[in-house]
């Protein structure tokens, strides 16, 4: 759970407390990352639970690098030192698994030592999990970062729907386009995939159209790092775009 409005959170307390009244007791389990909407949600002392080990995170991002199908075991120290500055966390594992599966050695080593694990301990509000955020996002080629950043004007929790997330990108010019409409469309839809491998992205359910949100860790981050000035929020609206040749 990532809201932290009060009156929503109220809401949502509210609804719980119908769905218990009844005969049937119902137990709701509810997880966060933030101790402040565990504190305003509970009913009983939240649990805290331990992150994972960072043997655990290495394993996670050799599955996603595909470590066991290549001749990579000269990668596995500085692989374990990676796993051990995601701090636990799942979300990070795997967004520097996606980063490095098309490394070579010193690719590997540059994101070992990069600056940016430095600056996690020094600053206040910026740990080992933002820094791998940061990373991805600055390996990534000139079209994914904008079509990324694109998707931050939406207010959080937003469904997007594939084919119109695709043309609001070629209208902005994001995406190549050309006179065959496969071209640009199967682009979009590549980089849809590398939004979701990267976690992004996620898959929001939906029985007949495939709809994505920005997930909410990144969404927030976006916003206090002020990401998205890549992109300006006036012009790039979704009423705003010209669809005329597309």
């Amino acid at each position: 759970m990532w809201e932290n409005r009060a009156i929503k959170i109220d809401e949502l307390k509210r609804s719980l407390k119908l769905i218990c009244s009844g005969r049937n007791k119902v137990h709701v389990i509810v997880t966060t990352r933030d101790a402040e909407i565990a504190s305003k949600i509970q009913t009983t002392e939240a649990y805290a639970i331990e992150p994972l080990s960072s043997d655990v995170c290495w394993n996670i991002i050799k599955q996603i690098v595909g470590f066991e199908d290549n001749d990579k075991e000269s990668l596995e120290n500085i692989g374990k030192e990676i796993a051990m500055k995601c701090q636990g966390v799942a979300l990070a594992a795997r967004v520097l698994g996606y980063m490095l599966r098309s490394k070579n050695f010193e690719a590997w080593v540059s994101v070992k030592e990069n600056g940016m694990w430095n600056k996690s301990t020094t600053e206040k509000d910026y740990d080992d999990v933002l820094a791998s955020l940061k990373l991805s996002y600055s390996s990534m080629p000139l079209d994914l970062r904008l079509c990324f950043t694109y998707c931050a004007i939406f207010p959080k929790g937003h469904k997007m729907a594939k084919d119109h997330l695709i043309y609001q990108w070629a209208a902005l010019g994001f995406i190549e386009s050309s006179n065959e409409d496969s071209s640009w469309l199967q682009h979009g839809e590549g980089i849809i995939k590398q939004l979701l491998g990267m976690s992004f992205l996620q898959h929001s359910n939906s029985p007949s159209v495939s709809y994505y949100i920005l997930t909410a860790y990144f969404y927030d981050k976006l916003i206090s790092l002020n990401f998205i000035g890549l992109v300006d929020p006036q012009t790039t609206k979704p009423e705003n775009l010209d669809y005329s040749n597309y």
